[in-house]
């Protein structure tokens, strides 16, 4: 374990988990996350891989796991949009003034954004996908009477396979919300036609509208705060 780990470890002001190394990391640098959030998402990241890094994996619980995970796709979303931007830009600065007009200058800009950032989204809506499968595997006991016994609970939940199935029930039994329900359903679609078209990895044109893929860290937080009863970005928007 590295000098700094050891030192956030031996401040009680901090909870031993990945969630006080990484308060710690952000306190010590004095980084206001409302002031710097770009420099905080950084830093949060890279004290969420340095802790898995120097942890045991032995004593890394599966809360860590996916609060790590969400805060790497919360930070793959953000390089994947300055990317397209820069991408996008680039692409308009080298088009003669005279070859298009402005909206299909812009149009053809766009395109190449897109070509881009599509293997990063691919990754982000891949990774989104099991993270959400394994946020609604934790949510589906709540469904259950307090009369059903735990082995009984088992096989019912057990047979509720379906990804979508999962998110209809836990929405008619009021677990999430509709708003959550129609997330999940998004996140599970979009990530099918990127997996399995590969001429859609580089168009992405099932994402008709890019700034969707802004609402993933949203579903995310909502779930693993259902499960967990802690949000998974609490830092960046306190």
């Amino acid at each position: 374990m590295d000098d700094d780990r050891q030192e956030d470890d031996s401040d009680s002001e901090y909870p031993p988990d990945v969630h006080g190394y990484v308060r710690s990391r952000l306190d010590r640098e004095g980084l206001n996350t409302s002031d710097h959030p770009r420099e905080a998402s950084d830093l949060i990241e890279k004290a969420a891989s340095d802790y898995i890094v120097f942890t045991d994996a032995s004593e890394i619980e599966d809360y860590e796991y996916h609060y790590i995970t969400a805060v790497r796709i919360a930070t793959m979303i953000g390089a994947g949009e300055d990317k397209f931007q820069e991408q996008a830009e680039e692409f308009l600065s080298s088009i003669p003034a005279d070859l298009l007009d402005d909206e299909a200058a812009k149009q053809v800009a766009e395109s190449a954004g897109r070509f881009t950032i599509g293997n990063n989204v691919t990754l982000v809506y891949s990774m989104a996908y099991e993270f959400v499968d394994d946020m609604l595997e934790h949510l589906l006991p709540e469904v259950l009477s307090d009369d059903v016994d735990d082995g009984t609970g088992n096989v019912l939940v057990s047979q509720i396979q379906s990804y979508p199935g999962r998110a209809d029930l836990l929405a008619k039994a009021g677990i999430i919300d509709d708003e959550t329900r129609n997330g999940v359903r998004h996140i599970r679609e979009i990530r099918r036609d990127l997996v399995h078209d590969v001429e859609e990895r580089f168009t992405l044109s099932p994402l008709e509208d890019l700034d969707r893929i802004n609402d993933i860290p949203t579903i995310l937080d909502k779930l693993y705060e259902l499960v967990y009863d802690q949000s998974a970005y609490q830092y960046v928007d306190e």
